[in-house]
């Protein structure tokens, strides 16, 4: 009967997963008592609450987020979806899905359906519980990162891009990663396996370990990790998104003030105003509700116990916060779809197997989680401070006017980029017009001169009325990527080749903008030894790049000395090099021997070096930086018969007496001996 009983019970223990007191024995259980019967009705009390919260809504909530998230990843990653805004939100979903994929094993465990082998018990004592939660806080990190990019952009505009480049998201989402699985390390020790022997089978499962949950430093650490992971994100996340609603509201009232529509102008239009209320409410709702998914969850961390499994109270709370938190990670694809046009013209074209429209009148509001991105024409709010997600204006790069194409007064097109960015479209009332190579580019000379300096200079030597002008100095898609530019501040994603083409077209007629943006996007490229030469011959003058190459030169000074592209260099370039000092350490005849290579290339076939001679001093002495005072007598005499004609009698003369009695002789005057 005993023996009964104690099966009976340690059946019923494995089946609720619940770890057995550190005083009971659990071979060796009492018999039935009245209290037994009790514990028992609350047990089942528990179990059927866990089967409705984890084997029912969790598991809608885990599935329709792994179908959401799965969906936003293949959005995410079409082409037409670009920029460093998307790129948070790609990385934000993978959290966020295998968040909810690893909380599948949770959801079975917490329901009584998981292995009980010892290598399951391993796997949710050590594996399970850091790796879910480490996920689900990098999506956190992201959330705020994200955030903080939307708020320099509505808040900072003039800093924006310091911070709204693909360097510093990969960064940040780097960072967010390496954080996250860093502060949950010490989780991996909260639980251990437990053997439970009923019958005569032995299982495993997960519980507490006592030693380590009932330590001072780890009720610590729970706390300071709450603070990092929920509560903290929660206050940030509510300070800079009441400042992004205070700095929008204000920013629209300025706008409205402009367009006269303040109170003394016209009443604005019902559904402008309904526009830029739905937003402010957004974000404020966004916030809530992540103060509201996430409390629970941080209250839940600290008070979790094996000791309360079958307290109803506290499951009932556990339940609650475990389904918000799911739900919070769950949901982010249906917000985007609710809140962003571009999105959800991308999701609409994978599922009828289109290509995605143009962005004329939807509505550009906000991405998930409060990031303000671009607002809706209909508001008439320019996008400057919103870069990112509404993805490129696509533009018609025909010469002829498609008739079927409505014009601006026709489409509501109200502000007045989008204006301009019409009128090159269709290339209506054009005066002026560019050939460039094979092709021909119409413009309109009044939008030229008031965007560059250098179209002004050529246009007002022409007479009025139609001209047509020829521009021999960039390429043609230089130029496209420069008018693409003037008409619409906006840049597409380039290649490097295309990048440095804008980049030289931008120079040329002193587009700031474009030059800026170029600079960059350039200051971001790798440099190796192979193109360190070709990055000096054509981008010396961005004074970051100069430098970035200065500094790599400094470090690999000889690699780049004997590399085979080194012969590619321009003048200017091998001047620099040389006169950078960074060449210095190495050997002098490994300077001269490769000086003469370079040289080598730029002259055709000699007889003697003399004319390599003249190409080293000509204007930059770069054969005095060779080094060559530093040679002894017997590499002198070396250099002399192997490289005849580089150095005069009188030269010859001077580096053998200052070799053997050195300041004995005046050195030639473009000799400069290293420092």
């Amino acid at each position: 009967m005993v023996q009964s009983e104690v099966a009976s019970s340690s059946s019923k223990l494995l089946a609720m997963a619940e770890c057995p007191p550190p005083e009971v024995n659990i071979s060796v259980l009492n018999l039935s008592t009245p209290e037994d019967h009790l514990q028992q009705a609350s047990n089942e009390q528990v179990e059927r609450l866990k089967f409705i919260a984890y084997g029912i809504i969790s598991s809608v909530i885990i599935a329709l987020g792994i179908l959401g998230n799965t969906i936003n990843l293949v959005v995410l990653t079409r082409p037409n979806l670009k920029g460093v805004t998307f790129v948070y939100l790609t990385w934000l979903a993978i959290s966020d899905l295998m968040s909810l994929v690893v909380s599948l094993s949770s959801m079975f465990r917490l329901h009584g359906m998981q292995p009980r082998t010892y290598l399951a018990a391993v796997y949710y004592s050590h594996v399970e519980m850091p790796l879910v939660n480490a996920f689900m806080a990098s999506s956190v990190f992201l959330v705020v990162a994200l955030t903080v990019d939307r708020y320099f952009s509505v808040c900072l505009p003039t800093r924006f891009k310091e911070v709204h480049n693909s360097q510093r998201a990969r960064r940040s989402i780097a960072a967010a990663y390496i954080c996250a699985f860093l502060l949950y390390i010490p989780v991996c020790f909260q639980k251990k396996p437990i053997p439970v022997t009923t019958g005569n089978r032995t299982e495993y499962i997960a519980c507490d370990n006592l030693a380590v949950v009932g330590h001072t430093a780890f009720k610590i650490y729970l706390m300071v990790k709450e603070v990092l992971v929920r509560l903290g994100p929660v206050v940030l996340l509510a300070i800079l998104n009441t400042t992004i609603i205070v700095t929008f509201r204000k920013t629209l009232k300025k706008r409205r003030d402009m367009l006269g529509m303040s109170s003394s102008g016209p009443v604005p239009s019902h559904k402008k105003y309904r526009e830029e209320q739905r937003l402010i409410i957004l974000l404020a709702g966004i916030v809530i509700l992540f103060f509201i998914s996430m409390t629970p969850a941080a209250v839940l961390t600290i008070l979790n116990s094996d000791d309360k499994e079958f307290h109803f109270g506290f499951q009932l709370f556990r339940a609650f916060a475990n389904t918000l938190e799911l739900a919070n990670y769950a949901m982010n694809f249906y917000v985007y779809c609710m809140c962003s046009s571009e999105i959800r013209r991308t999701f609409v074209a994978l599922v009828t197997c289109t290509k995605p429209t143009p962005n004329n009148k939807e509505d550009r509001s906000v991405d998930s989680l409060g990031r303000l991105s671009q607002l809706n024409d209909e508001t008439a709010f320019e996008s400057e401070f919103f870069e990112g997600n509404a993805g490129p204006r696509l533009i018609n790069w025909s010469d002829q006017r498609d008739e079927s194409k409505p014009r601006p007064w026709q489409n509501g097109v109200r502000s007045l980029r989008e204006g301009i960015a019409h009128i090159y479209d269709t290339k209506e009332f054009a005066d002026v017009q560019f050939t460039v190579g094979a092709r021909t580019f119409k413009a309109h000379r009044l939008i030229l001169a008031a965007r560059s300096p250098e179209f002004l200079k050529m246009l007002l030597k022409k007479q009025p009325g139609p001209s047509e002008e020829r521009v021999d100095d960039v390429t043609e898609e230089g130029f496209e990527i420069l008018l693409r530019y003037i008409y619409t501040d906006q840049v597409d994603e380039l290649d490097r080749e295309k990048l440095l083409e804008a980049y030289r077209a931008a120079s040329l007629f002193k587009q700031k903008g474009l030059l800026k943006v170029c600079e960059e996007r350039i200051v971001e490229w790798e440099i190796t030894c192979e193109n360190v030469c070709d990055l000096l011959n054509k981008l010396a003058d961005i004074e970051s790049m100069r430098q970035r190459c200065l500094l790599f030169l400094r470090n690999n000074a000889l690699s780049v000395l004997t590399a085979d592209n080194l012969t590619q260099a321009s003048a200017n370039t091998f001047w620099l090099m040389f006169e950078s000092g960074f060449f210095k350490h190495a050997p002098a005849m490994t300077r001269l021997k490769n000086a003469l290579r370079w040289a080598a290339e730029q002259l055709p076939p000699q007889n003697d070096y003399s004319m390599a001679r003249d190409l080293l001093l000509k204007g930059k002495p770069i054969l005095g930086r060779c080094g060559i005072e530093r040679l002894n007598s017997v590499e002198l005499a070396t250099l002399i018969a192997q490289y005849k004609g580089l150095l005069t009698p009188e030269e010859c003369t001077s580096f053998f007496v200052n070799a053997n009695n050195p300041g004995a002789m005046p050195l030639p005057t473009w000799c400069k001996p290293d420092e």
